[in-house]
């Protein structure tokens, strides 16, 4: 007979590498076999069906499920799969991510305890929205939400943001991690990548995150990349990894998503987050883990993380005039960058180190079953 499942994660997660997110997992799922928990269980899209990420879960001895995509059209068929998994692993907890699965979760579950993992910044505050907007958050927090019993944000900023959209006081902050242990400085891999790249050692690289052009602020980074080129920085090479090739503005340059995008960011030395809403920032955290200087915009989802560091510009939101004024500014202290890279990694290493959070929501599934 198969052990049962201490938790059940449902998570909208199909990405061609496994990031942090996927290591949060397996560190969590570490950090809760040593507490004498059971295995944790997973459900996925269909379409990461031989995903190497997905595999290495399986391998590991973890048991994944395949679930179908929510649609309006069949809105009961993901609430039916999602039962069938709950059942299935007879999981002692139903944790979602991303949103996507959130109300068949709370269908299926039954009387387990249920988690929303929440993780993305509105762009406007909660208190602006209009009526349809209102009426949502009412249906899905209000209402679908009453049987949650912890919706986690990813910062501070994200719990106080759920709060106000109907959370109350079960919205609490487990602040999220990077791995350490994969972003960090390396200096043979930055050689390799930048010659693969056909990038002189004596450029500036300048990474940014770009999956989601308009929202991670693509072009506002191609206005500013334009305005530090008429002013004659013709040293600096922009990069935007994920950006759709549809999307991307010249000068800023697309790179492919990779399994190895840590070597993307030990071979950068600005990373800019242009973002104009944020729910952590996590190629913000994983650039400082890698210790480039950066430049990242004062929205709410990030700014608790850089707050008051020296190897970190900080930027209004929608302002390319501002991004290009940081940039110059830490061009002019490039002789210190070696001592800001390595104070940004200190500070990631001291707050966001993955294992951290891992023990910490390990914590908060103890309160909501009691220490075994």
């Amino acid at each position: 007979m198969t052990e049962p499942a201490h938790v059940l994660h449902v998570c909208d997660f199909a990405a061609p590498y496994g990031g942090s997110f996927i290591r949060q997992l397996e560190l969590l799922d570490a950090e809760l076999r040593r507490r004498g928990r059971g295995p944790s269980a997973y459900g996925f899209p269909e379409d990461v069906r031989g995903a190497g990420w997905c595999e290495r879960l399986r391998a590991s001895g973890s048991t994944v499920h395949f679930l179908p995509r929510t649609s309006p059209r069949a809105p009961g068929r993901a609430s039916r799969a999602v039962a069938r998994v709950v059942a299935e692993t007879d999981c002692g907890i139903v944790h979602s991510h991303f949103g996507t699965y959130d109300l068949p979760v709370v269908m299926a579950a039954r009387r387990r305890p249920v988690v929303w993992h929440y993780r993305t910044e509105l762009e406007e505050p909660v208190g602006e929205r209009g009526p349809a907007r209102r009426l949502k958050d009412f249906t899905k927090f209000g209402v679908a939400g009453r049987r949650v019993n912890r919706f986690v944000a990813v910062t501070q900023a994200l719990a106080r943001e759920a709060a106000a959209r109907g959370a109350g006081d079960r919205a609490c902050a487990v602040v999220a991690g990077c791995d350490t242990e994969r972003f960090r400085p390396d200096a043979q891999a930055r050689r390799r990548v930048r010659e693969a790249l056909g990038i002189p050692e004596t450029s500036v690289v300048v990474l940014h995150l770009g999956w989601h052009w308009r929202r991670k602020g693509g072009d506002l980074l191609a206005a500013a990349a334009r305005g530090l080129l008429e002013r004659g920085h013709e040293d600096l090479v922009f990069l935007s990894l994920g950006a759709p090739s549809t999307e991307v503005v010249p000068p800023v340059r697309s790179l492919a998503f990779t399994e190895r995008v840590e070597e993307i960011h030990q071979a950068a030395d600005v990373f800019v987050s242009a973002s104009r809403s944020e729910g952590f920032g996590n190629g913000l955290v994983e650039g400082l883990a890698s210790g480039c200087v950066a430049v990242g915009t004062l929205v709410e989802g990030q700014r608790e993380i850089f707050e008051g560091l020296a190897g970190c510009r900080s930027v209004p939101v929608e302002d390319p005039v501002a991004i290009a004024d940081a940039v110059e500014s830490l061009l002019s202290e490039r002789e210190r960058w070696p001592e800001l890279g390595e104070s940004n990694r200190a500070h990631i290493v001291r707050n966001y180190e993955l294992r951290d959070w891992a023990r910490r929501m390990a914590d908060l599934y103890d309160e909501l079953q009691g220490p075994r």
